[in-house]
Formats: structure tokens, C-alpha cells, sequence
């Protein structure tokens, strides 16, 4: 009976120079054996946070653009790009009220919506699908529970809020809604 020769041996021969093969041609791309001597782009490269820190350090303040007073705050982050800009308001800044929104975040649900703001009017969802209506005077409104009916307001999570066009769009466990904010009853 003769035997027929052990495939293992050469199936190893095999792989070693592939793997090697392989791991180099990796490494090539990288810039590895043979260095990137031209830039990418052409043109000078201007270090924009360390002119920043220089000049601040020169002139004592950081270049900034005028203030400009902010009115209202209709999403999380100022606005729907996300950029605050250089709001107005006073150096000395302190607490005039403080006032509670609601449940807080704990072990199995947390506060996911960052508070939006008009004119006159601060508007916050807490971790237990209640939106709250607090006055610029601490004064709290109106609160609105959001939960429906055939679940738990601490079931779901995550959620948001912004205002549009006079009304309140909130976002909660997969679905949205437009409250109209002065149509809320109080609480």
C-alpha cells in the first residue's frame, strides 16, 4: 500500500512567502521603504492655533469676532450648523434661579436632550419623556408628559428638542411631534 504524501508540509511552504508577500506590499503603501519627499499640496501651511496662542499672548486676548446678543436658541449647539459664534453677554456671570425639569439621569435612563431657549422661554426634556416650559423668570410653565400610553416614560431613550416656526418639534423613541408652546396647559 503506498502512502500518500502529507499535503501539510507543502501547504506551509506556500503560506509563508504569501503572508510575507502580503505584509510587505502593505507596508509599501504606507510610505514605508520609499518616504513621501513632495507635500501633497502645494502652498505654505500656516499653523493657525499657534498664530492664535501667539497672538494672544502678544495682545493678552484671543482674536475673537464682535459679540452679537443671542435672542434664541433653537437647537442643541445655537443652531442647526452647530456654531454658538461669539454670543454677548456679561463678565460676571451669576445664578438667578434655578429651578428643577424633571427626572434626572440615572442607571437605567438619562437626559439625552440638550435645552432649547427663545426670547423668553426655556424649554427642557428630562429622562422621563416630560417636556418642562420655564419663564426667563424661573417660573416654571407648563410641563407636558410625552410618554404614550402603552409604555413607561423611563422604557425608551434618547431624545431632542428644537424650535421652528413657532412650534416645539420633539423627538422621542422613534417618533416626532410638534407641540405648540403656548397651547400647553400648566401644571
Amino acid at each position: 500500500m503506498t502512502r500518500s504524501p502529507n499535503p501539510v508540509p507543502s501547504i506551509r511552504r506556500l503560506a509563508r512567502p504569501l503572508i510575507a508577500a502580503a505584509l510587505l506590499s502593505g507596508l509599501s503603501g504606507c510610505g514605508y521603504f520609499w518616504g513621501d519627499e513632495d507635500d501633497p499640496l502645494e502652498g505654505t501651511r500656516i499653523p493657525v492655533r499657534q498664530i492664535a496662542s501667539a497672538t494672544a499672548a502678544v495682545s493678552g486676548s484671543a482674536p475673537l469676532p464682535t459679540p452679537q446678543p443671542v435672542a434664541i436658541w433653537p437647537q442643541d449647539g445655537g443652531g442647526a450648523n452647530r456654531v454658538a459664534g461669539h454670543p454677548a453677554g456679561s463678565i460676571a456671570m451669576e445664578r438667578l434661579w434655578s429651578v428643577s425639569i424633571g427626572a434626572g439621569s440615572d442607571s437605567e435612563s438619562r437626559v439625552t436632550a440638550a435645552p432649547v431657549a427663545t426670547a423668553d422661554r426655556i424649554y427642557a426634556l428630562d429622562a422621563a419623556a416630560q417636556v418642562t416650559a420655564v419663564g426667563a423668570d424661573g417660573r416654571v410653565i407648563w410641563r407636558s408628559d410625552l410618554t404614550p400610553e402603552d409604555e413607561d416614560g423611563r422604557d425608551g431613550f434618547g431624545g431632542g428638542l428644537a424650535l421652528t416656526g413657532g412650534s416645539l418639534i420633539e423627538t422621542l423613541q422613534r417618533r416626532s411631534m410638534a407641540i405648540e408652546p403656548a397651547g400647553c396647559p400648566a401644571t
